[in-house]
């Protein structure tokens, strides 16, 4: 949910959406997740949000932090990501190109974590398209030097680079634009969500490795009250490892599944507050393939899940809510359940013009 996709056959029917950039506006994304497992008996939180800001027509300064902790240990994790951005075409009203420069500081607070403190910087660009005057579908590019290629004698900070490609949706809010308010919910109008699509590719002289993951969820709605939808979980991961001369040393992963759900909206409490309810059904086939050995096979394995969701959506904009939401999901394979809360936005889509 914090992070969300629009199916691509989606985009060409709201191309008309109206949001030019200007100096003051704003482009937000992000969440935070409560939960407690049973399994390892823990209670912690996740805190991730991004923002971006127009100080001028062309440059946004911003970023995100991401914050991982647990009750037990306190924080385990921070990861500082400060962005500076430079857009082409502020100009255009329904799509913009963008170049980007950040750095990422990793910082693993708990030793327990496993992993050392470490700096990467991103160098790339992407383009957004608004598919709403308040919703933006972003896709951008990146390249990613990492300076653990310093421990190596005699490489350079640029020696070992890795390339990453994201595509997500997020909530966008011009400072001097202001539209009569209608939420964008109803019978045949459309939810969407999921999480981003991410690809990263990374290649050195000892192994090369890649691997993608989405899930695209999309809703319809059946009358003003209740959604039918459905989500596509997918992951792919490719790790190469070199023997002699050739990369012939394969180890691959593939998950698959597909996560129909029914909401329910009972009714509005406010103009801008709708709660909800939620049940979803998620089938999961995980293959492993490792072709290091002649006598290897590939082992699928099926998992299923049930989650039961419920909470509010408050509309900061006619297609846009904040969603507060505690679910409940259990995992019959390893007959293990997590409670928790989670926030982050949800995206609607009308059939009518915004």
């Amino acid at each position: 949910m914090r992070s969300l996709l629009l199916i691509p056959l989606m985009i060409g029917a709201f191309l008309s959406a109206q949001a030019q950039i200007s100096r003051g506006a704003m482009l937000w994304s992000g969440g935070l997740q409560l939960d407690s497992q049973t399994g390892p008996g823990t209670l912690g939180f996740t805190l991730s949000p991004e923002a971006h800001y127009f100080f001028s027509d062309h440059f946004t300064i911003g970023g995100r932090f991401t914050l991982g902790s647990t009750f037990e240990k306190g924080v385990q994790l921070l990861v500082v990501d400060p962005q500076i951005r430079y857009y082409f075409n502020s100009q255009r009203p329904n799509s913009n190109f963008f170049a980007f420069l950040h750095p990422e500081f990793f910082f693993p607070i708990d030793e327990e974590f496993g992993q050392e403190n470490r700096v990467r910087l991103f160098l790339g660009g992407g383009w957004q398209l608004r598919l709403t005057p308040n919703v933006a579908l972003e896709t951008k590019l990146s390249a990613i030097y990492n300076n653990r290629a310093l421990q190596s004698a005699g490489s350079s900070f640029f020696s070992n680079t890795s390339y990453q490609l994201e595509s997500g949706l997020l909530l966008f809010l011009n400072a001097y634009e202001e539209s009569p308010f209608s939420p964008q919910i109803g019978k045949g109008s459309w939810m969407v969500g999921g999480s981003n699509l991410q690809a990263n590719f990374q290649s050195n002289e000892m192994f090369r490795q890649f691997n993608l993951s989405i899930t695209p969820r999309i809703a319809y709605f059946l009358s003003d009250q209740l959604l039918a939808g459905l989500g596509l979980p997918f992951a792919y991961n490719l790790t190469a490892m070199e023997s002699g001369s050739f990369f012939d040393r394969r180890l691959y992963s593939q998950i698959t599944g597909f996560a129909p759900f029914f909401r329910y909206y009972p009714g509005q409490w406010s103009p801008r507050v709708f709660p909800y309810l939620e049940v979803e059904g998620t089938y999961l086939l995980s293959r492993i393939h490792d072709r290091t050995s002649p006598f290897a096979e590939e082992i699928p394995r099926h998992r299923y899940y049930l989650n039961i969701s419920g909470g509010i959506n408050y509309f900061l904009t006619p297609t846009v809510a904040l969603e507060t939401a505690a679910f409940f999901n259990y995992d019959t394979h390893m007959d293990d359940t997590r409670l928790g809360i989670q926030l982050g936005f949800q995206f609607y889509l009308s059939h009518k013009r915004d």
